[in-house]
This record gives C-alpha cells, sequence and structure tokens, in this order.
C-alpha cells in the first residue's frame, strides 16, 4: 500500500512539475521523451539561426563602423579605393543586434530551465521505474506466499474441522475433552 501511495504521489508530482513548466501533459514515457527530444531540436535549430544573424548582424556593424570612418580622398580600408560614392549607413544594426543578443540570452535561459525540466523528470521517473519494480516483486512475492499457504492447507486439512462452523468445532471440542477425561480416569483407575 505503501509503494503505491508513493507511486501516486510521484506521479502527480510529475504533474505539477509539467504544468508548471507550461509543459503539456504526455500519456506515457515514451511520448514524453520523443515530446522532449523534438523540443530540444527545436531549441538547437532556433540557437543556431539566432547565432548566424548575430554573425550577420556583426559583419554588418563592423563595416557600418569602417564606412564612418571613410574620409574623402582617403584609400578603404577594405578595397583600398579612394572613392567612396555610395557610403553604407545603418544606424539600425546595433539596435538589432542588442535585440538578437537579448533573444539569445533569453532563448539560454529558456534552455537552462528546459535541461531542468529534464532532469527533474528523468529522476522522477527513475524514483517511479523503481517503485513499480518493488511493487511488482511484492507482488509476486505476496502470490507466491499464497501458493505456499494454499499447499500447506490443502497438505494439512482436518476434514471434520474444515466447516468453519464454529458450534460445531466447540461441541466436537467438548467431546474430545470429556473422552480425554474419561482416559485419564481409566488410567487412574487402572493404576490404582
Amino acid at each position: 500500500q505503501g509503494y503505491k501511495s508513493e507511486l501516486s504521489q510521484l506521479q502527480e508530482r510529475k504533474e505539477s512539475i509539467l504544468t508548471s513548466y507550461n509543459w503539456p501533459g504526455c500519456s506515457t514515457t515514451e511520448t514524453l521523451i520523443q515530446d522532449f527530444a523534438a523540443f530540444q531540436t527545436r531549441l538547437h535549430t532556433q540557437q543556431d539561426h539566432l547565432q548566424k544573424e548575430i554573425s550577420e548582424l556583426r559583419v554588418q556593424e563592423k563595416l557600418a563602423q569602417i564606412a564612418g570612418q571613410l574620409q574623402a580622398g582617403e584609400p578603404c580600408m577594405l578595397c583600398g579605393s579612394t572613392e567612396h560614392p555610395n557610403i553604407a549607413h545603418s544606424p539600425s544594426v546595433k539596435q538589432a543586434l542588442e535585440e538578437k543578443q537579448q533573444a539569445l540570452k533569453e532563448h539560454r535561459q529558456e534552455e537552462k530551465s528546459f535541461a531542468e525540466l529534464q532532469q527533474t523528470i528523468q529522476k522522477i521517473t527513475a524514483q517511479t521505474e523503481t517503485i513499480q519494480h518493488a511493487i511488482q516483486q511484492a507482488d509476486e512475492r505476496n502470490t507466491m506466499l499464497e501458493k505456499k499457504c494454499a499447499q500447506h492447507e490443502q497438505q494439512h486439512l482436518w476434514p471434520d474441522y474444515q466447516s468453519g462452523d464454529s458450534e460445531t468445532i466447540r461441541a466436537r471440542m467438548d467431546s474430545l475433552r470429556r473422552a480425554n477425561k474419561t482416559i485419564e480416569d481409566l488410567q487412574q483407575a487402572r493404576k490404582q
């Protein structure tokens, strides 16, 4: 009974944790593992995409810095030209870069929370499996003991007392007591 109560508490804790992380309830551990794997793949894909965008924005930011340093008649650091007819101006690059970096920071926090969720669920799943195994062993032991008890009862049948009727048993016990008393009396008389 204790194992089953503990198992129920673990299931409730698991559901509570999944709910607290806004994770949809899953019917089986296998489904949860598959959902976790798919979610982790999405997280990595999103992170790769964000890092690529950040890299591109850093290149644009560096180009904007170089463009900001160009002086008429002086050679460009990139191409060496002394003429600069179309200087690129990108004031929004810095803001876009900051937004993407913030998004990456939030994404990493989400990934950290997901890793914590995954660890907690793995621990609960391991505990659940341990308890289920213990319950199975206890059930098997109980079944074995019940069989042994049944075999023992079959080997030691006492047909006169199988009825289970307490009045009949009491009457037979009284009869046996009287018979024992008679035997004792006869043995006493014989000794005299």
